[in-house]
């Protein structure tokens, strides 16, 4: 069984046990989330599509490690006026495992 989600404006293929990447820094190592913008749910003998979601269906995750990606790093500059501006960041990655998949 495989389900898609929408998680933070993307979109993921999943089944059980399956182990996504997304940005977020709010949530902490060990927490379980619910996922309620599933679009659709599909086994080998049928599939159930949503309108855009399917309501009633989530699925479960939990929070398995926490890391920080690679520094993005952001140049500005401004010609003839002696300004340059160098900043660097870095975002917070999540692991996410997939635990169960109700309907």
């Amino acid at each position: 069984m495989f389900a898609i989600i929408s998680l933070n404006n993307k979109q993921y293929k999943i089944q059980i046990n399956d182990i996504i990447t997304f940005y977020n820094s709010s949530l902490k190592v060990g927490d379980i989330i619910q996922l309620h913008k599933v679009l659709i749910i599909a086994n080998s003998t049928h599939s159930i599509i949503g309108n855009p979601l399917i309501l009633g269906t989530t699925i479960l995750g939990q929070i398995i490690e926490k890391k920080r990606g690679i520094k993005k790093l952001i140049f500005k500059k401004k010609r003839r006026k002696h300004s340059e501006i160098f900043q660097g960041f870095r975002e917070s990655i999540l692991f996410l495992r997939i635990l169960t998949i109700q309907i």
